[in-house]
């Protein structure tokens, strides 16, 4: 059999996550026997690190806040021919990336448009215009798809023998079979990892690196998502030779004021806490996480979850807030992640029972509006309802001026913490036998070698199966799995 022709297809290749993943595709198969190409809508950047020869530039598949408006039509033969050109004939699979986040509405149809033309689609979802992107989710309700009798929103998964998912976790694995797309045509696809860790020797004074104490580090970079304040509720209860640091300042400059409030709030406080680590104590990354004693995460929100992996390839153990959904097919593989919470549990009555569910509802009312879901005063009920178990709230469904509050109060009354659940960060850290057990596991299930191995048998799947008129898969049941109470906090709103 003859090598496949892949065209794999992006809006960019900047620094980011998918384009990491890219760059670990091209690299998982250079030796394999497949022909590879990227088309993508701009120049790729100096750290963008594969071939040159193998990527090709069709004006219009960027943002499309960047692009000028063009014909989509025209860009579908424009694509074709750069595939032509760089594989000597059409692919055998369009291997497409977050086709469906929204971005530019364009690079939307043109894909479409490829997949109603009976082509081989491999459709690769990072991210999701569905899970808190109202924004994304509304352009593409407001655009008319390719057969301009729907909108982009209800055409955005096709279905048809010749059209493959893969995602990255079972969650979505889960939610895009409800939609209606068959088992054998959806594939879970893990992110590869991998740890470039060093061995350097720590230079400089220790009490300019968080003193000689335990230090937790939260390799991370600081958005709303990754739940900073609950990292920093947990220093503000840390003990006497306890220090907790966080690595990355936000790069997106609509987060920069409240990266600016938690600093300074962390002064007032007397916080045992170190933004950009790094930077700070001049040290490189490896160092920093030669330095820690734990990793800690305290994220609500997450796409694949590398921090419950990498901990255990730097041969740390992690403690903080788990995301069950997330981590239940690390879980299914071995790997185990003792003394870990789901939620940080508080009494409502610290903050004013009327005060929280008035915040709960106006953001509720919005977020379900901006996504165009009808609703009852039943359905707002049963949404505070959920939130609002028992007279308790979980900390990380509260918005960050709450989440100031509360832990200032922490800090005038320490004997409130009795009152939290749970009320510290375990002790019951994973033993050197469980660690070495995860990083073994990390190394094996989730290498390039994996990575390749599971790529090339969908590759194969696509090329040696049939190829159909498109239908398209029930979306609402995706938008509705997505917007629940299970997955709300005012600090997505």
């Amino acid at each position: 059999m003859r090598k496949p022709r892949v065209a794999i297809l992006h809006y960019h290749l900047r620094g980011g996550g998918v384009t990491r993943i890219i760059e670990h595709t091209v690299e998982a198969l250079k030796n394999k026997d497949v022909e590879l190409c990227i088309i993508t809508g701009e120049e790729p950047g100096d750290s963008f690190d594969v071939p040159e020869e193998i990527v090709k530039v069709v004006k219009g598949l960027s943002y499309g806040n960047e692009n000028p408006e063009r014909d989509y039509e025209e860009m579908v033969s424009e694509v074709k021919d750069a595939a032509k050109d760089q594989l000597g004939a059409l692919p055998d699979v369009w291997h497409v990336h977050n086709h469906s986040l929204g971005k530019n509405a364009a690079f939307t149809r043109l894909v479409l448009r490829l997949a109603e033309q009976e082509h081989r689609m491999l459709f690769h979802i990072h991210d999701f215009a569905e899970d808190n992107r109202a924004k994304n989710y509304r352009y593409l309700s407001g655009e008319s798809s390719v057969s301009q009798e729907h909108s982009l929103a209800q055409r955005l998964y096709p279905l048809a023998p010749n059209i493959h998912y893969a995602v990255l976790n079972g969650r979505d694995q889960d939610i895009l079979a409800d939609t209606g797309i068959k088992k054998d045509q959806l594939h879970l696809l893990s992110n590869p990892v991998s740890l470039d860790l060093e061995q350097e020797e720590i230079a400089g004074n220790e009490d300019n690196q968080g003193g000689s104490g335990k230090l937790y580090l939260y390799p991370c970079r600081v958005i709303p998502r990754k739940n900073i304040g609950e990292f920093l509720l947990w220093s503000a209860l840390a003990g006497e030779n306890e220090h907790f640091a966080v690595t990355l300042a936000p790069k997106n400059p609509k987060y920069h004021d409240s990266y600016n409030q938690w600093k300074k709030f962390a002064e007032k406080e007397k916080l045992p806490v170190t933004f950009e680590a790094g930077q700070k104590w001049d040290m490189s990354f490896p160092e920093l996480l030669n330095r820690a004693d734990a990793f800690i995460t305290t994220s609500i929100a997450e796409g694949f979850g590398l921090i419950y992996l990498e901990s255990w390839l730097a041969g740390k153990p992690l403690t903080g807030r788990i995301l069950p959904d997330i981590v239940a097919d690390f879980r299914e593989r071995g790997i185990q992640f003792p003394g870990m919470y789901e939620q940080v549990k508080i009494p409502v009555a610290w903050i004013s029972k009327a005060k929280i569910t008035a915040r709960f509802r106006k953001a509720i009312q919005k977020n379900l509006k901006r996504y165009g879901i009808e609703f009852e005063e039943e359905d707002l009920s049963y949404w505070i309802n959920t939130l609002l178990d028992e007279d308790k709230v979980d900390f990380g469904a509260l918005d960050e001026e709450i989440q100031r509050t509360v832990i200032a109060r922490l800090r005038k009354e320490p004997a409130l913490k009795e009152q939290i659940q749970p009320v510290s960060l375990s002790s019951k850290w994973p033993d050197e036998a469980i660690i070495e057990k995860n990083k073994a596991i990390t190394k094996k299930e989730f290498s390039l070698s994996r990575y390749a191995e599971r790529l090339l048998e969908v590759y194969d799947a696509l090329q040696n199966g049939e190829t159909e008129k498109v239908k398209y898969a029930r979306s609402s049941s995706l938008l509705k799995r997505f917007q629940s109470p299970q997955n709300f906090s005012l600090l997505r709103t």
